[in-house]
């Protein structure tokens, strides 16, 4: 019985030819080659700086050219790590990087997207725009509520305004730092 080739495998061919349709790329998100193909390399297993460029580029550390393609990587790095698409330990000696459970989820969208002729599927934010609304909102109500404390003659908390600014705060507060938390999930 014969099986096909194994998911990993499938996943790195994926990302690699997703360069090549321009429809893919889009929905990726990938601007360079170099980018797919680190994204590539990092379906499946960590991977620190100095291996994917001696990946990529099958350069050694002694090679006279390494340091101008690790240059390069660790460039492409830092663009994929501020979209989301790469992680890595906060603390330790090496640093080796891996696919965030965002870019997992962009990878098999746009996989699920080849397969059909419209654009219909939407593909998730880090942060939705009704979550930024929330943010502002939030920062909004604790600029009023220094405004209604600095000007109150009377105790902070008496007035009605206050308090019902006060509230609205504490509750879209609330709901901003779960939110928040959902998003640093998503990147982690």
């Amino acid at each position: 019985m014969e099986r096909g080739p194994d998911p990993i495998s499938r996943l790195k061919s994926i990302v690699r030819d997703a360069f090549k349709e321009a429809g893919d790329q889009e929905r990726l998100h990938i601007s360079t080659l170099l980018e797919a193909e680190m994204l590539s390399c990092l379906v499946g297993r960590e991977r620190t700086v100095s291996e994917l460029t001696e990946e990529i580029y099958g350069v050694t550390r002694h090679s006279p050219s390494y340091h101008t393609y690790y240059m390069k990587v660790s460039r492409t790095v830092k663009t994929l790590q501020r979209r989301g698409y790469i992680a890595t330990r906060i603390f330790g000696r090496d640093k080796p990087y891996r696919l965030t459970p965002y870019a997992a989820a962009r990878i098999m969208d746009s996989v699920a997207q080849a397969g059909k002729t419209e654009k219909t599927g939407k593909t998730e934010e880090v942060l939705p725009s009704r979550d930024i609304l929330a943010y502002v909102s939030a920062t909004c109500l604790a600029l009023a509520n220094i405004a209604f404390v600095a000007t109150a003659s009377s105790p902070w908390l008496s007035t009605p305004p206050t308090i019902l600014t006060y509230s609205a705060f504490l509750v879209l507060s609330g709901y901003c730092l779960a939110r928040l938390s959902i998003a640093v999930e998503k990147v982690s």
